[in-house]
């Protein structure tokens, strides 16, 4: 976590207000239909963000060590979220409740920083998901993947690779070959 917040210091103060959790392999995290009620600081494991249509699983998003994940449209709105998230591995994070973020941002100094930085990340990151949805080929989403997220291959079943990447698992099996 280090990372995420450079300063040690910070850091410590960040965990006076936040809640270690953990969950085991297959647990759910937090439910569709839910509100999120909090903010995640992934110390170890993987989390993968899903939505069910038409029946049928469709991966968004995975977050792994020393990355923030929460239900971002629920948890500042307070509607419900469409999306579920659940642990790939053996997950241990830090969580920090909506009214304890609120009072980190008024009280110590230097997090309206790091919580602009958080929204500018994740709008980047939606807008270049988006981008690679419309504008690029299966071969490469997959290539962007690689180059991005390489370390995720051994750890994410190729199911939720290929739905992420939006192709079905056969595709994606083929593109491997060729390049290997």
């Amino acid at each position: 976590m280090n990372s995420i917040f450079g300063s040690p210091e910070l850091l410590e103060t960040l965990k006076e207000h936040m809640q270690l959790e953990q969950y085991a392999k297959g647990d759910i995290i937090e439910n569709a239909g839910d509100v999120s009620k909090r903010l995640f600081f992934i110390k170890k494991g993987i989390i993968r963000v899903f939505y069910r249509t038409a029946g049928r699983e469709i991966c968004c998003h995975f977050a792994k060590e020393n990355e923030i994940l929460t239900g971002i449209d629920s948890f500042f709105t307070g509607k419900p979220t469409i999306y579920t998230s659940q642990a790939l591995e053996t997950t241990e994070c830090y969580s920090l409740t909506k009214n304890n973020l609120d009072w980190v941002f008024d009280h110590v100094e230097g997090m309206d920083r790091y919580g602009r930085i958080f929204m500018i990340e994740a709008y980047s990151e939606l807008v270049e998901r988006y981008n690679s949805i419309v504008s690029m080929s299966a071969e490469e989403r997959y290539e962007d993947f690689m180059n991005k997220h390489s370390d995720l291959l051994n750890r994410v079943p190729l199911g939720y690779i290929s739905s992420y990447l939006g192709m079905k698992q056969e595709t994606l099996s083929r593109i491997r070959s060729k390049q290997n």
